[in-house]
């Protein structure tokens, strides 16, 4: 005796997922991509926090750019990319406060960095160009210090994207199937 498999809940639930991921539409697949973008910023801010200060894998200042940031007075570390803190700021977050901070919805998820037409305090380049500059590097004068990054898999943040997408995913389930 042959068996009929009702395929139309997927149907709609697949329909649903790709029409919230399409655009700024208020469902839980939308929702989920801004605590993504969210989650993300937060990790690479922790990530940049630690790397300035010799932690992680970026390349130590120069003695002379030690110097000029000191101005001649004191001792001690000099936090790198920290000179003006402006590119931490843009990865914190809580976006509308941030100059030269992205976070943007696109079809099929959410596009995180730097962006914008801000210039830097310090200079005439805004601060997504000199955020791409330290990201690749101009060799021999200045390293590349990798600012944005693929999120590790095994990470507490990566964990967390997993648990709340299939929290949303449920919630879509759910939708399709009542």
């Amino acid at each position: 005796m042959p068996a009929t498999i009702n395929l139309k809940p997927l149907d709609r639930f697949a329909a649903q997922i790709s029409q919230s991921l399409a655009g700024p539409s208020p469902g839980p697949m939308r929702k989920v991509m801004k605590q993504w973008g969210e989650i993300y910023r937060s990790w690479s801010l922790e990530r940049f926090d630690k790397f300035s200060k010799g932690g992680g894998g970026w390349p130590p200042l120069k003695q002379s750019t030690i110097r000029r940031r000191r101005k001649g007075k004191g001792k001690g570390t000099v936090a790198i990319l920290v000179d003006t803190a402006t590119l931490k700021a843009g990865l914190r977050p809580v976006l509308n406060t941030n100059k030269g901070g992205l976070q943007k919805d696109i079809r099929g998820g959410v596009r995180v960095g730097y962006g914008g037409s801000t210039r830097h305090p310090k200079g005439k380049a805004t601060i997504h160009a000199i955020a791409k500059y330290h990201q690749s590097g101009a060799p021999p004068h200045l390293p590349a210090r990798s600012i944005i990054v693929d999120l590790p898999d095994r990470s507490p943040a990566m964990k967390q994207m997993v648990a709340l997408t299939q929290k949303a995913l449920g919630l879509e389930w759910r939708k399709a199937t009542a």
